[in-house]
């Protein structure tokens, strides 16, 4: 995915740019692994103090800032309305290095999570309607 913000303020006019690329893989049916990789240009990490401390003279310096993360998921009950699972993922950070007296040489984060979401669909019932149209039930061939 791509997306841009179109910054236009007194005096300046800039585009902010963000890719994100993410992934998940459904294995042994209860198990997921995903990744999500993002790139973001962001305009508002700085307070005024920050900007200070780091020598920068600008008001709103952009930085492009990486995040990389991987992570994984299992049901931990299913039902044909609902599914719970438990999950964790880590991500690690990429930043300009003027950056690192405030967000550190290597940020990272972890989290553990608990999931709901609506069951599965069972597309078997529509099995019998496909490619008819009119609505019409046929009967089964012998």
């Amino acid at each position: 995915m791509w997306g841009r913000n179109h910054v236009t303020a007194p005096g300046e006019i800039h585009n902010l740019n963000g890719y994100t690329l993410e992934s998940t893989l459904n294995f042994l049916d209860k198990n997921y692994a995903y990744t999500r990789l993002e790139w973001a240009d962001k305009d508002d990490l700085l307070r005024p103090a920050d900007r200070t401390l780091l020598g920068i003279k600008t008001d709103h310096p952009s930085f492009r800032i990486g995040a990389y993360t991987f992570g994984g998921v299992r049901d931990i009950w299913n039902t044909d309305k609902i599914s719970l699972g438990i999950g964790s993922d880590l991500t690690f950070y990429t930043k300009p290095a003027i950056l690192d007296r405030i967000y550190g040489t290597n940020p990272l984060s972890w989290k553990l999570f608990f999931r709901i979401r609506p069951g599965k669909m069972d597309m078997s019932s529509m099995h019998g309607t496909h490619g008819n149209m009119s609505g019409e039930s046929k009967p089964p061939n012998p």
